[in-house]
């Protein structure tokens, strides 16, 4: 297939009111000391719930995580293990929230963690970094493509198991003197996902070339 002939079309997530609002809020973060991380998604093992919860057992080093909030389609079986926890960790667990409600959640936390075994590339990573929210996250190729490390837009995991979540979750405190940089960058890549930028790039870039063709016939 001609790569030439293949355009990516941004599914836009926001309005730019409301970006400018969640950057706001983004803008007031602070990483020093009591963080909190967020999980949003189904309650399957193949988005690495369970993966979070195992990892969350065996951790050690917490101080510097306040909370760790779970949001998302209900599973009893998990839903149980994460009641069942012994960690100094305030767990919360939300179940499915509106927009708005999860909107609080972001508000709150500094980190989202989504360690998926496959993906499209989903949505709340981006309404997530539009508040500022540094995504943790595997390496699946349309995830990257947005979030990567390279560009400081992430931290990357080595795979979605326990031990490298656990790796990632020990150690965030060692680098809290690049994580204002990274919400900027995060928070400042959302303004790709607006509906006002979507429609933006259809006048321009879909019509114009159809104006273009039109114009040779």
């Amino acid at each position: 297939m001609d790569s030439d002939r293949i355009v990516q079309v941004i599914n836009p997530s926001f309005t730019l009111r409301e970006l400018k609002d969640n950057i706001k809020v983004g803008e007031l973060k602070q990483y020093d000391e009591n963080i909190s991380i967020c999980y949003v998604g189904r309650f399957d093992i193949a988005k690495g719930v369970i993966s979070i919860i195992n990892a969350l057992k065996k951790i050690n080093n917490c101080n510097y995580i306040r909370s760790f909030h779970f949001a998302g389609f209900r599973r009893e079986k998990i839903e149980n293990m994460i009641y069942r926890m012994n960690t100094k960790i305030n767990l919360e667990f939300h179940g499915v929230l509106n927009r708005e409600n999860l909107n609080q959640i972001y508000k709150e936390c500094q980190f989202i963690i989504l360690p998926s075994e496959s993906e499209g590339f989903p949505k709340v990573l981006i309404e997530a970094a539009s508040f500022g929210c540094i995504p943790i996250v595997p390496k699946i190729s349309s995830i990257l493509y947005h979030f990567n490390a390279n560009q400081n837009r992430a931290i990357e995991l080595a795979d979605n198991s326990d031990a490298s979540i656990l790796n990632i979750l020990e150690n965030l405190d060692k680098n809290k003197a690049k994580y204002l940089e990274m919400s900027h960058e995060v928070m400042d890549h959302s303004r790709h996902f607006t509906y006002e930028a979507y429609n933006q790039f259809i006048k321009n870039y879909i019509i114009g070339i159809h104006i273009d063709k039109g114009m040779l016939s």
